[in-house]
């Protein structure tokens, strides 16, 4: 898997032809869009119990599953204050980090839950005239490449597994976030290829690191 997706020659595209496909690049263009806030912060002040988390406490994305409402209502209160784009809850919904809280094999389904709740509610505040989107937030995972925590091609199979639920949940663009690794956002952005074609659709992709 991983030596196939090493042999994929890397595609160039036509920005104006790319701008046609996908909407949300082409509002890039025109105008800034603006990004939601903290997940973890509204989640927290939501004041939930253990057994909203099913016992598995601070397991953010098993909300997802569990209290879909509470997220739901994350969600709206962003796109109310002027958001354009919400970020899923999918965070940490990767088997490597799911696997602390022995939720590995949750992985995909935690993470098509993520993006079909906020693809839900992003289209309720869509319209013509203004149309909202939802991107799939892929972290870092709580392993480095580069400091051997993790080999390359299971962090690359971890990843593949969660962007693949995320866009089958219908996300409009995987943005991997908060990366400090480059090893891991090379991971990453493979894995979002590899899970493109897994899932017979492709979206943009948006990739941020972090720096100290």
């Amino acid at each position: 898997m991983l030596s196939r997706a090493f042999s994929i020659r890397r595609p160039r595209w036509s920005l104006d032809e790319r701008c046609r496909r996908f909407p949300l690049l082409q509002a890039l263009r025109e105008r800034v869009l603006v990004f939601d806030g903290a997940m973890g912060t509204m989640i927290h002040t939501a004041q939930l119990t253990l057994d909203d988390y099913g016992g598995k406490e601070n397991c953010v994305e098993l909300l997802n599953e569990r209290r879909p409402d509470v997220i739901a209502s994350i969600h709206e209160a962003y796109l109310k204050a002027g958001a354009d784009i919400v970020e899923t809850n999918s965070f940490g919904s990767m088997p490597i980090v799911l696997g602390e809280f022995g939720l590995a094999d949750e992985a995909y389904h935690l993470s098509r839950r993520a993006a079909e709740v906020a693809c839900e509610v992003a289209a309720g505040f869509s319209t013509k005239e203004r149309p909202r989107w939802v991107a799939g937030s892929v972290g870092p995972t709580t392993k480095m490449v580069s400091l051997g925590h993790i080999a390359f091609a299971e962090q690359f199979a971890s990843y593949v597994t969660q962007i693949h639920g995320l866009i089958d949940g219908g996300v409009d663009v995987v943005q991997i976030e908060t990366q400090y690794d480059l090893l891991n956002l090379k991971a990453a952005v493979l894995a979002a290829r590899e899970a493109m074609r897994r899932a017979e659709r492709e979206v943009p992709i948006i990739a941020q690191v972090t720096i100290e």
